[in-house]
């Protein structure tokens, strides 16, 4: 029976979410036919804003849910739904997953350590010794006085999968203090803990290099991987400076177009990132990013991927702070005008306003095809929300969707194989699975069970090669973490990757766009990006999900327009394309 002054509509109309009216079916009765009730709400400042926004219907917690009704003068009369929720509800709506998807915490199983006083930032993934299995790198950041190493965690394989922590062995562990002179004479040591690093083939040598931004000291290093899983610290003579201080976000690309990848290091506020151009042999000539950078931007995450759709990658920086009249919001686009960058922000639609009182701003990007129609769309993490912009094609964003709390790191990649790119915002319980056309529905209950507090970092890869990817997770106070998917796709071969080399040598091709076609339609695109979110790295070989039983064409496209195609392509296995050997079209 439904009590006095409420309403009774059917399920059906669950779709009827908008202007503030939001239906959430609940079996009141407990005669197993779930109705919805909406209440008259007078006194909209009475209604808690936590599930405020556009994604209220996700944001509402499934269990113990009651609405209630509140009576004030009627010219103050709006539509809304107050949600009342107990201490075990989720944090957000969850849907049932499918049937197959889960996962498992495997990170005391798996060896994937971390750190007893913690401070986990970022995570790289790369395959540093060419066994064909992807390794892991963890920064390590809290406190300039404080000595946190960096660790390696080289993947041994096996059933069930395994790693084995090197980075003392490696050579890459970064660990200690630093004596820095500073300004005004005096020496102080600081702590050698980093935010971000990269791993890029910096040498065109065939093999992943590595470089590590050290916040506190500015004392970054660069080390040239020597094979087997061994660096060697050559930043002195490669030319890397001991004077970019706070840096958050570090990539590679080249920006330049000269075939050898550029480092572009972020800087703290007061000062311009800085850009370290490859001049060959593995020297480097360091300046300062020419053109609009801001002084006044406190970076934190970057991207260097292709925005305005020129082939040459640009540079987005994200501010922690919001600077009044600077940039649009937290935000800054710069596009690549070689040598310099030009502050191109308004133009691309992108925005990130400052809903509250909250001083900070934004947290980082992550760029990728929501909806396979060929562009990038993105998420900007940040303290004010995550935005999710949908690219109109020509280099313009629309804001499509707004997920609430504070973010680090946006996530892609297709957990299900269903052909779509899904979405994971660090330190959720749960994953936002994609309808096909870059519309995203989030379901829990899915294993993602002990995550550490304060989340920086995440990154999906196939870290057992069985065909479905798995999650890693970085946090800053709490354990580091590795989740198991357990999509048994080895079995089925729902799966494709491709992993490549550029024109020039480079193991990964970092620039590349990947497109994959079934019978002439377009279902799938990736681009190679060094860097994404806050500090996280993703993998250069790229992942798929397919139909098993299709048949696929590759368009392997360089930054330098050079072409590589592949036809006939069946499903289930690696595809690895190298841009020195295989049959290329002429550069357009």
């Amino acid at each position: 029976m439904v009590p006095e002054g409420w309403s009774e509509r059917p399920l059906s109309d669950l779709a009827d979410y908008i202007n503030g009216r939001a239906f959430k079916p609940t079996d009141w009765s407990k005669d197993g036919l779930p109705i919805v009730r909406i209440a008259q709400i007078t006194n909209p400042s009475a209604i808690p804003n936590r599930y405020s926004g556009s994604d209220i219907n996700d944001r509402a917690p499934t269990r113990t849910v009651s609405v209630t009704k509140r009576r004030a003068p009627r010219n103050n009369a709006v539509l809304a739904l107050l949600i009342l929720f107990s201490r075990t509800a989720l944090a957000h709506a969850q849907t049932d997953p499918p049937a197959a998807l889960s996962f498992t915490n495997a990170t005391v199983e798996s060896g994937f350590t971390s750190l007893l006083d913690l401070g986990g930032h970022g995570i790289q993934v790369a395959d540093i010794d060419g066994d064909g299995l992807l390794d892991v790198y963890v920064t390590h950041i809290f406190d300039p006085k404080q000595d946190r190493p960096d660790l390696l965690f080289r993947n041994l394989g096996g059933s069930p999968q395994r790693f084995e922590e090197i980075g003392v062995v490696a050579g890459v562990s970064d660990d200690g203090f630093y004596a820095l002179e500073l300004e005004d004479g005096t020496v102080e040591e600081l702590s050698e803990e980093s935010h971000a690093a990269v791993f890029a083939d910096f040498d065109n040598d065939g093999d992943l290099d590595l470089f590590n931004g050290h916040t506190w000291s500015g004392h970054h290093r660069l080390y040239r991987n020597e094979g087997d899983a061994r660096f060697v610290d050559i930043s002195d003579s490669a030319g890397i400076d001991v004077r970019d201080l706070g840096p958050r976000g570090v990539g590679a690309a080249d920006l330049d177009g000269d075939g050898l990848l550029d480092i572009v290091v972020t800087a703290w506020q007061d000062f311009i990132p800085n850009v370290y151009m490859n001049r060959g042999g593995m020297r480097f000539k360091r300046s300062r990013l020419k053109g609009d950078a801001d002084p006044s931007f406190a970076n934190q995450g970057l991207a260097l991927v292709d925005i305005s759709g020129d082939g040459k990658p640009d540079i987005a920086l994200s501010a922690f702070e919001h600077v009044p009249g600077v940039g649009v919001g937290a935000i800054a686009i710069l596009t690549n005008e070689s040598p310099r960058f030009v502050e191109n922000t308004a133009f691309t639609g992108l925005e990130y306003a400052q809903t509250t009182s909250d001083f900070r701003g934004t947290n980082g990007y992550s760029f990728q095809d929501i909806d396979n129609d060929g562009d990038l769309d993105v998420v900007i993490t940040g303290f004010h929300g995550s935005k999710l912009y949908r690219n109109n094609g020509e280099g313009r964003f629309n804001l499509v969707r707004l997920f609430e709390g504070v973010h680090y790191t946006a996530a892609f990649g297709d957990v299900d194989n269903d052909g779509d790119l899904d979405l994971y915002l660090a330190g959720d319980g749960g994953i936002y699975l994609n309808d096909g056309s870059g519309a995203f529905r989030i379901v829990g209950e899915i294993g993602l069970e002990g995550i550490g507090t304060d989340a920086r970092s995440a990154v999906f890869a196939d870290m057992d090669n069985n065909g479905s990817l798995d999650l890693l997770i970085a946090s800053k106070q709490g354990p580091n973490t590795f989740f198991r998917n357990n999509l048994d796709s080895a079995a089925s071969g729902n799966w494709l990757g491709v992993s490549l080399t550029g024109p020039s040598g480079e193991l990964g091709a970092i620039g590349a766009t990947v497109s994959l076609f079934e019978s002439g339609e377009l279902v799938g695109y990736r681009v190679v990006q060094s860097t994404t979110g806050y500090c996280s790295q993703d993998p250069a070989r790229q992942h798929f999900g397919v139909d098993a039983a299709g048949t696929y064409d590759l368009l392997v496209r360089f930054q330098n327009r050079s072409e590589v195609t592949r036809a006939g392509l069946s499903p289930g296995q690696v595809v690895t394309i190298g841009g020195t050997s295989d049959t290329e079209t002429t550069p357009q």
